[in-house]
């Protein structure tokens, strides 16, 4: 395989953002830290001359940094959608957010700056944006790839392990009694939301793949179908375990193939236990 084959492969896989607002506030307050604390013990940008408020003005520049990073991931949310469908977030994907996240910090920081001076010269903008690429960019994209890999090898052992405890029992435990209006529950292969509709992955009698739409809730299909081998596995998925036929992982969590499907279904991270 070609190095450019190589980098194109490496650059598609999954990348494991978070779709919780919590963790991503709590990267950003810890970039901002960093900031704060670069500046502070480092003294860039001519902090070396300042004689006093030192501190306060690194506290400045990490505040600036994360009220920008605040106000790009809400714009990253509203109006670009970007975390809609993480099933699709890819390595390059998130570099680009990091480099659009790293531009709005370097200009936001710049702002401050010039507001320190009391003008506003455009001519140090380039500055401040090399400045802040070539602190930024480096170790976050090292940082992301490291663990992205890392992401990807737990998640391929536990696949690993799950296949093979599969394996030794390899058998159903299907509820003849229990249906889903005229589906029964073991022909179920998995459950998919759509807003106010749920698609219905099955098996028909004649052992062909099938799809229903209903409108219903995927809350209220977990409600109806409890205790049965029918259990969530993703905010937007049901599946049921009992139709797993193998187990793969990426960064992401975990992938399930169904016997009779073609579609792979997501495993959230939250959700692997119920796997394992």
């Amino acid at each position: 395989m070609s190095i450019i084959h190589q980098i194109k492969s490496f650059i598609q896989r999954p990348f494991p953002q978070t779709e919780k607002w919590r963790n991503r506030l709590l990267v950003a307050i810890i970039v901002a830290l960093f900031v704060t604390f670069f500046l502070y013990v480092f003294e860039p940008f001519g902090l070396s001359n300042v004689r006093e408020g030192k501190f306060l003005i690194s506290l400045g520049f990490g505040a600036t940094t994360l009220a920008s990073s605040i106000v790009y991931e809400i714009m990253m949310v509203k109006v670009f959608k970007l975390y809609d469908n993480l099933q699709t977030f890819t390595f390059w994907k998130w570099v680009l957010q990091t480099i659009g996240l790293i531009l709005t910090i370097s200009i936001a920081n710049f702002l401050f700056g010039r507001w320190l001076h009391g003008n506003l010269d455009w001519r140090f903008l380039p500055n401040m944006i090399y400045a802040t690429f070539a602190i930024g960019v480096f170790p976050t994209v090292v940082l992301g790839s490291i663990s992205m890999l890392r992401q990807e090898r737990i998640y391929q052992e536990i696949a690993t392990n799950i296949n093979s405890h599969s394996a030794q029992k390899n058998q159903k435990n299907q509820d003849q009694q229990r249906a889903l209006g005229d589906i029964p529950v073991y022909s179920i292969g998995y459950i998919e939301s759509y807003q106010n509709y749920i698609k219905v992955g099955y098996i028909d009698a004649s052992g062909n793949t099938q799809e229903s739409m209903q409108r219903a809730t995927l809350k209220s299909m977990q409600t109806e179908l409890e205790n049965t081998s029918v259990v969530k596995c993703h905010r937007s998925f049901l599946v049921n375990r009992d139709n797993v036929l193998s187990v793969s992982g990426n960064a992401q969590g975990l992938l399930l193939d169904l016997e009779g499907f073609d579609k792979k279904i997501p495993v959230s991270r939250s959700f692997v236990s119920v796997f394992r």
